[in-house]
């Protein structure tokens, strides 16, 4: 059971409320693309073009040692729901991807962060550019849900 809640867990940036049926579904998909020949891909080998911008784009490898590095929970309040990458210091104020101005954060208590560093009208229009659905309501909730006890059975989450 914790290994489907790990996975849904993973799975949330993609829907939000999956159930466990739904879950189960997904990881079967995944394998099927994984290990079934009839659904391989060909896939060429691209090279990416080399920028002199800094990309906004967290590297792979960094993510994976701040994965290991928070045991894959919350570094705030523990959860393992929704988890986000945050940078201490925002790459808009020169900072960077470097693991030591990387926090792994729950969808909540990054919201929480963001709201702190650039206030709340600032974020708020950010949420309005990225999703015309949410609103002061939803963050509410977000943040109501991140205080939620771990105690609490996942299944009485949703």
């Amino acid at each position: 059971m914790e290994k489907l809640e790990k996975i849904q867990g993973l799975l949330a940036h993609k829907n939000r409320k999956m159930t466990l049926a739904e879950v189960i579904d997904e990881m079967a998909e995944i394998t099927l693309e994984k290990i079934d020949p009839a659904r391989k891909k060909v896939t060429k080998t691209v090279t990416p073009i080399k920028s002199e911008k800094p990309t906004r784009t967290v590297p792979t490898q960094t993510v994976t040692e701040l994965h290991i590095r928070a045991n894959g929970h919350c570094e705030n309040c523990g959860s393992v729901y929704l988890l986000e990458v945050h940078h201490k210091r925002p790459l808009c104020d020169g900072g960077g991807h470097e693991l030591s101005n990387l926090l792994l954060l729950c969808h909540g208590c990054h919201r929480r962060e963001s709201i702190k560093y650039f206030g709340h009208d600032k974020v708020a229009s950010y949420n309005k550019k990225e999703s015309a659905d949410i609103d002061e309501a939803t963050l509410v909730d977000i943040f109501a849900l991140a205080s939620i006890p771990r105690q609490i059975p996942f299944e009485l989450l949703y």
